[in-house]
């Protein structure tokens, strides 16, 4: 080992804890979806990520190849929790 006074640790929250805990130092970085709002974090994009709709082939969504938004909304879906950045993105969307 180079460094063995480190011991690395992962931990999976959402995007809101990950972002607090970097402010408050208990994480030393973090990775989210979506962008970060608190000036106190400096970020960067270090990849891109595709977020995709499923559903059972017997499913009316699922004659087509490409999907509009408007027929999306028309139906039930599970979500991430509040905070989660994947949730926030899907809010906008």
């Amino acid at each position: 080992m180079h460094h063995p006074g480190v011991v690395p640790q992962l931990v999976v929250v959402n995007s809101e804890v990950v972002q607090a805990r970097v402010v408050e130092r208990t994480l030393d970085l973090g990775f989210i979806e979506g962008d970060s709002h608190l000036p106190a974090l400096i970020t960067d994009v270090c990849c891109e990520d595709e977020l995709q709709v499923v559903c059972a082939t017997s499913h009316r969504l699922a004659s087509g190849k490409e999907l509009a938004t408007a027929p999306l909304a028309e139906h039930a879906y599970i979500s991430c929790e509040s905070g989660s950045g994947t949730r926030e993105v899907i809010d906008r969307y």
